[in-house]
């Protein structure tokens, strides 16, 4: 369908990652209003505070650096895989 066509390695990560996601096991549903409420009361509170906040502003050099520098460690965790290689083949 794609042959011929070359994917960018982040392409192909994120493609991994978005089949990874769909072929995750789901929460029942007994569990998903348990951890809906947890995560509804943790977002709430006002005494929580989120260390990656700095990320959300997606113009700033130091957000950028610590993105290429997380690509390149899920790159090499990739890479590392004995199906990689095949699947960027056929990508």
């Amino acid at each position: 369908m794609f042959k011929g066509v070359r994917w960018s390695p982040a392409t192909l990560a994120a493609a991994m990652f978005l089949v990874a996601a769909a072929t995750a096991p789901r929460l029942n549903a007994q569990q998903a209003p348990a951890q809906q409420a947890a995560a509804t009361s943790i977002a709430a509170s006002p005494a929580s505070t989120d260390k990656y906040l700095w990320l959300e502003d997606v113009s700033s050099p130091r957000s950028m650096a610590w993105v290429r520098a997380e690509n390149a460690r899920s790159l090499k965790v990739l890479e590392a895989d004995p199906r990689y290689a095949t699947y960027h083949e056929e990508a």
